[in-house]
Parts: structure tokens; C-alpha cells; sequence
């Protein structure tokens, strides 16, 4: 099998692809961040209430054993402050 070393993109082509980058600071590269940042800060605050207010309920529906309800309810409780504490964390790191 014989390759060759051929680049795929001449000098020329490259020097075309990269002529403008950094020409304008001020151009978002990613500029769906902000849609995706706010989706999913609506998503973990919308879940981590839920898992707050409702962690008993949760347990519930998760298992029968009324052993093993309150110790989930205790951990569904403690992942959803885990998760606000992560967002507010987060969220400042951002800012």
C-alpha cells in the first residue's frame, strides 16, 4: 500500500481558511453558548427544586422498601442541594 505524504489542504487553502481569524474580537465563535448556558441552568434549577421539595415523593417511586425510602429521600435531598450549590458555583465562575 503505497500513500502518499500529500498534504490534504494546500498552503494556499490554509492561508484562506485562517486570513480573518482574530480580525474582529468582538465575533462570538460559539454563538449558540449563551442558549445552551441557559437551557441548562433551567434544566439543573428546575431539577435540583424538584429534588429539594420533593425527595420524599421521589423515594416513593423509586422503592417500597420503607427502609430504604427515608435513606433515599436523605440522598435525593443532598444531591439536589449538591446540584444548586454546583449551578451557583458555576455560575459565578462564569461571571
Amino acid at each position: 500500500m503505497g500513500k502518499d505524504n500529500k498534504p490534504l489542504v494546500s498552503a494556499d487553502e490554509l492561508e484562506a481558511l485562517i486570513q480573518d481569524w482574530g480580525a474582529n474580537p468582538h465575533l462570538s465563535i460559539d454563538r449558540f453558548f449563551p442558549v445552551r448556558f441557559w437551557l441548562l441552568f433551567t434544566l439543573v434549577l428546575s431539577v435540583s427544586t424538584w429534588l429539594l421539595f420533593k425527595a420524599n415523593a421521589l423515594a416513593l417511586t423509586l422503592t417500597t422498601d420503607p427502609e430504604y425510602i427515608q435513606r433515599l429521600s436523605n440522598f435525593l435531598y443532598f444531591r439536589g442541594w449538591f446540584m444548586l450549590t454546583i449551578l451557583v458555583i458555576g455560575c459565578k465562575l462564569l461571571s
